[in-house]
């Protein structure tokens, strides 16, 4: 038996941006030009701390970070323009990112062509497949009817539709009352960052799956249960002798 039906697993959370979707990391390359051409001197070394976040979460903590100043409490003046300064920076990273994915010369395709088959397959077998992910819900409902992804997944959330994106549990716990699993060791996370796997660890999730095709290198999913070269490989992994 593979891993996934030995550990009862009911619903498969999985992150988007380089876990199901190749998009040669045009998110964070396109964050990154947006935050550089708004003034805000951003280095290479922030990109690994934004994996996995809620994007407008990158945003304010980068205006934060390199603008308020060296006071601890700016007046609301200050406040006032940093709080412009975010909202500029997200419109402008929104079309910018929504050029890059769905203009003449998009490349977003799915991660592995076989995906459609390996999410079916494990449909058919009883277990439901989510998309969670650090996107805005229109982003992501643009991008899931971009790939004609709704035929073969059963539900998708976004960091906007919760208190608190990434490392925090609640998108998970959500897709869970949604779908009426009282257990949360039936749940398995899968994706391509160290906060994909901590989303998972403080959920509580029966296992944490990361995958080397997105962000991170295996050396940076140490908090991660398993890792594949790829999604569509958690197919092949047999676990004799578990039981529930």
């Amino acid at each position: 038996m593979n891993i996934l039906a030995c550990r009862g697993i009911s619903l498969m959370v999985c992150d988007m941006a380089g876990t199901v979707i190749n998009e040669g990391g045009l998110v964070y390359k396109t964050l990154y030009n947006t935050l550089k051409n708004n003034s805000v001197p951003v280095k290479d070394t922030d990109i690994n701390n934004w994996h996995g976040l809620q994007k407008a979460e990158v945003i304010s903590s980068m205006v934060n970070k390199y603008l308020s100043g060296p006071t601890l409490n700016p007046d609301s003046k200050t406040v006032k323009k940093l709080n412009q300064i975010k909202s500029h920076c997200y419109d402008e990273f929104e079309e910018n990112l929504k050029e890059a994915y769905f203009g003449e010369h998009s490349k977003i395709e799915l991660i592995d062509p076989n995906l459609p088959n390996f999410f079916n397959r494990l449909r058919f077998n009883g277990v439901k497949i989510a998309l969670n992910t650090g996107y805005n819900r229109t982003l992501q409902r643009d991008i899931i009817n971009h790939l004609q992804m709704e035929d073969y997944i059963d539900d998708f959330i976004s960091s906007e539709d919760v208190k608190m994106g990434r490392p925090a549990p609640y998108m998970i716990h959500r897709l869970m009352e949604r779908h009426d699993i009282m257990n949360v060791k039936y749940v398995a996370k899968v994706g391509d960052t160290r906060n994909d796997m901590l989303e998972g660890k403080n959920a509580g999730c029966g296992i944490n799956i990361g995958v080397l095709t997105g962000a991170s290198s295996a050396g940076e999913l140490l908090d991660a249960d398993l890792v594949v070269d790829k999604i569509t490989n958690i197919d092949m992994i047999i676990e004799d002798g578990f039981f529930l």
